[in-house]
């Protein structure tokens, strides 16, 4: 179909210009043809009139010969044989003349070439040769008898002259008649012939100035259009937002590009650059040559170009571009084979589009998904919960929160802040926050404090920590912010839906005990271990609510530490002839007036020492000989420093190893007034106690 429209454009546009032609070639082949009539016309005319010139010549000379002979009668002198012959020959020629001039044939000449000579068909003319050919008769036998008779008397040469005479002066007029009109017949032709030629000039003249002007005009017109789709052509590749461009068979770039282009690439773009070598500077050598490897196939038609558009390596590729390595795009590269009317190849045609927004987009669209998906997962588990624990989470969390952002806000205030110790306060945050999160079975949440967490790690391990590289914790934060809105939004709406009969059904000291119940085993899940868990804190029943929110950290990692370092796994339990399941206890009990004992006891493994040292000396905290001659009492102190764990770094996981929980217990027990007291025994068990002032609180509850 695009063909038919083509050549149908064609046509439009050149009708006058091929018509002009048409006429051109018609008028000529018609010119031509008339010329090459009047021609041959004026040859057989010219012919004609040669044999007429013949024929008088023949008749003057056999009466030049007839004088002659008249003198020879009247001197008495005997006829030669050469004259006899030679009038002989001269009639022999009048009378090849005037067969010719009749019936036509081919003249002979004396000197000269034969001459094709065409009857005359003009009745007048013929009936001229008809009275000369009679009258011609006489005169033969009147030669015949001057040959036979020559030498006898003269009254046979009388005889001859007599009859040779009369020839002349009968026929000299027809003769002279038939060269005239012949000559005037010639003559015509000849005219007819040059006004024919002189009517092919002005014709071929007139289509000359007739082309000429058609063809002025249709360029111009042609010029217009052309001059009109390049100003049109060139205000596209000005203003398209996609990088346009063709490729030739050897895959460089051609002439005409789109401005955008150069601000895609951000590189300028220069005619007959090889696209390979420009891709090799901004892609991989793998993608480079696949690439190539495209190409080729589209320039060389081997396979059909619908069937390996989706091999194209470069619909979406990520690229390195302008001199920051760091800084990379998204960039989409399509390819169109282009091909002349015959169907060969002819360009490949390059659209190269900025897919960067689209990317972002997409990845937007994606994490705005997962965000639903995960808000309908969150709804599903939290679903059941107790709204009141939910309330306590929710409040606690946005402080926590709330705490870090002061601690990053206070890092910027200070020039020379203390950047370790920073991060060391927003690490003990984030890993309680997590606790918080693992008490109640918000993976969501728990997994955002572990990513928070592992860039904390990172930034722990240096020593030459700034102010930047603080700010980076930012966007953790943001995470974290949406994370709590997310929360505090469902929170909202499970409390809306809550039976208000339900709504005070539980105390904070049985969510707290549910929560560390929750704690316990999650944790033992996950690392493969059976547990059971003891409670009993009714004493914390009159505690005020930040002092109960103090307790409740401490028994947090308490609980999880007994868990994750204390309690072994089964089949070690077995081997050391203890139960398979072990035992994770939290007690609460009045141990004076105003004071209440706080003790986590785990029937684990105990304390290992030696794990404990190697630790020390491996952080370059203790010497070796200082680690060896240190007796336990003054090592379990180090557990409660920032960075200590008995689980190596490599090994550490979401629930243990960060060396954040027992610096974050010392801190509380710290808060709260009181100090810690560790028993343990290799193999038996490992126990913490310490001593709580008791704050009562508007909200007591009766034991």
């Amino acid at each position: 179909m695009s063909t038919a429209i083509n050549e149908k454009g064609i046509l439009g546009r050149y009708r006058g210009l091929m018509v002009a032609i048409a006429i051109f070639l018609v008028s000529t082949l018609v010119v031509v043809a008339i010329t090459l009539h009047f021609a041959q016309q004026s040859r057989d005319y010219a012919a004609r009139l040669i044999a007429a010139q013949q024929l008088r010549e023949m008749t003057l000379e056999l009466q030049r010969q007839t004088s002659e002979m008249n003198i020879l009668r009247l001197r008495d002198i005997e006829v030669p044989t050469d004259f006899v012959e030679e009038t002989e020959f001269l009639a022999g020629k009048l009378m090849a003349a005037l067969v010719t001039l009749k019936s036509g044939g081919t003249l002979e000449r004396s000197g000269q070439e034969p001459l094709a000579v065409t009857p005359l068909t003009q009745p007048a003319l013929l009936d001229a040769l008809a009275s000369i050919e009679g009258q011609f008769k006489a005169i033969e036998d009147a030669i015949a008898t001057l040959r036979v008779q020559r030498g006898n008397t003269s009254a046979y040469v009388a005889y001859a002259y007599s009859y040779m005479q009369r020839f002349y002066y009968r026929s000299a007029p027809e003769v002279t008649t038939l060269l005239a009109e012949t000559q005037r017949l010639a003559n015509d032709a000849t005219e007819q012939l040059r006004l024919a030629q002189l009517a092919g000039l002005f014709v071929a003249f007139a289509n000359f100035l007739y082309i000429a002007l058609v063809s002025m005009r249709t360029l111009l017109h042609n010029d217009h259009k052309l001059g009109a789709a390049r100003r049109e052509t060139g205000e596209v590749l000005e203003n398209v937002s996609d990088g346009l461009f063709l490729l030739d068979a050897h895959l460089n770039i051609g002439q005409t590009t789109s401005a955008s282009l150069s601000r895609i690439l951000h590189r300028q773009i220069s005619p007959g650059v090889s696209f390979p070598d420009l891709l090799s500077e901004m892609v991989s050598d793998e993608v480079c040559q696949a690439a190539t490897s495209y190409l080729t196939m589209l320039v060389e038609g081997r396979v059909r170009e619908n069937l390996v558009k989706s091999l194209n390596p470069l619909s979406d590729v990520e690229l390195t571009v302008g001199d920051d390595a760091a800084k990379t795009r998204h960039l989409s590269f399509q390819f169109a084979r282009i091909t002349d009317t015959q169907g060969n190849f002819s360009h490949v045609l390059v659209t190269a589009q900025d897919a960067t927004q689209r990317m972002r987009l997409i990845h937007e669209i994606e994490q705005a998904r997962h965000k639903s998906r995960a808000e309908v997962e969150i709804y599903l588990r939290l679903m059941g919960k107790d709204v009141a624990t939910l309330h306590e989470f929710v409040k606690a969390s946005r402080q926590r929160v709330e705490t870090i952002n002061a601690i990053l806000r206070r890092a910027t205030d200070r020039g020379n802040a203390n950047y370790a110790d920073i991060v060391r306060l927003i690490f003990q945050s984030v890993h309680a926050l997590k606790g918080d999160a693992i008490g109640l079975g918000l993976d969501f949440f728990v997994a955002t404090a572990q990513h928070f967490e592992d860039e904390l790690v990172v930034l722990r391990r240096r020593n030459d920590l700034s102010g930047d590289d603080v700010l980076s914790l930012s966007v953790r934060l943001d995470e974290m912010y949406e994370r709590q809105s997310v929360l505090e939004a469902i929170v909202e709406r499970l409390d809306a839906a809550a039976p208000r009969a339900a709504a005070n059904t539980t105390t904070p000291v049985t969510r707290m005990s549910a929560a560390l119940e929750e704690i316990a085993l999650s944790t033992a899940g996950r690392r493969h271990k059976d547990v059971r868990f003891l409670s009993d804190l009714r004493a914390l029943a009159h505690c005020t609510e930040n002092r109960l929110a103090d307790i409740r950290d401490v028994a947090i990692q308490l609980v999880r530490n007994a868990v994750a370092h204390g309690i072994e796994p089964v089949d070690a339990r077995r081997s050391a002839n203890k139960r398979c399941y072990g035992t994770v206890s939290v007690f609460a009990a009045a141990s004076a007036p105003g004071m209440i004992e706080l003790r986590v006891r785990d029937d684990g493994g105990g304390i290992d020492f030696d794990t404990l040292r190697a630790r020390l000396v491996n952080k370059g905290r203790l010497s070796a000989e200082a680690a060896a001659t240190m007796d336990e009492s003054r090592l379990v102190r180090y557990l409660f420093e920032p960075g200590i764990s008995a689980i190596a770094e490599q090994d550490s996981d979401e629930d243990a190893g960060r060396g954040v929980g027992l610096d974050l217990v010392a801190d509380c027990i710290k808060r709260l007034g009181s100090r810690a007291r560790i028993s343990t025994r290799r193999g038996e068990f490992t126990e913490f106690a310490f001593h709580v002032p008791v704050e009562v609180g508007a909200h007591a509850e009766a034991a």
